[in-house]
């Protein structure tokens, strides 16, 4: 069976005219005619310098944004975090990913021994912990600072 640009919606028979007229060159082993099918007024090559400028310049900017935007970020917070899981030692306070606060008591290989209660001991997996809590926020106010001093 033949199809013919007869037989195509008026919209089809464009795209079939278009594409027919783009790979007519390059069946002759040339480059690809411009999309009006004619060289452009003054003898100039179609498609010149400009035509790809004019294509790469927002692609380049494209992926530029979403390097900078999207994967560079990523990249830093994974580094950031492999460098927490590598520096768990005992002692440290942390936060599981899901939310659970617990102290390190041991650390073995990929996994970590956490003390969530007094003598209560579970084992994680280092890319369970979160994030380290600093002692900073962590300790109770002392006696100077409580606001029943400062009366």
């Amino acid at each position: 069976m033949s199809i013919t640009l007869a037989s195509l919606t008026p919209l089809a028979a464009r795209a079939a005219t278009a594409v027919a007229l783009w790979l007519q060159p390059m069946q002759q082993g040339g480059a690809p005619a411009p999309s009006g099918g004619a060289a452009p007024a003054g003898g100039a090559p179609a498609g010149g310098a400009g035509g790809i400028w004019g294509t790469l310049i927002p692609l380049v900017l494209f992926v530029g944004f979403f390097y900078f935007a999207i994967i560079r970020p990523g990249n830093k917070q994974r580094e950031d975090q492999q460098k927490l899981l590598s520096s768990l030692m005992k002692g440290d306070r942390v936060v599981t990913s899901g939310g659970m606060l617990a102290t390190v008591s041991g650390v073995d290989g990929d996994e970590v021994v956490l003390e969530i209660a007094e003598k209560v001991k579970v084992r994680f997996k280092r890319e369970a912990i979160a994030s380290k809590i600093s002692a900073k926020t962590d300790k109770p106010a002392s006696k100077s600072e409580s606001p029943a001093s400062s009366k």
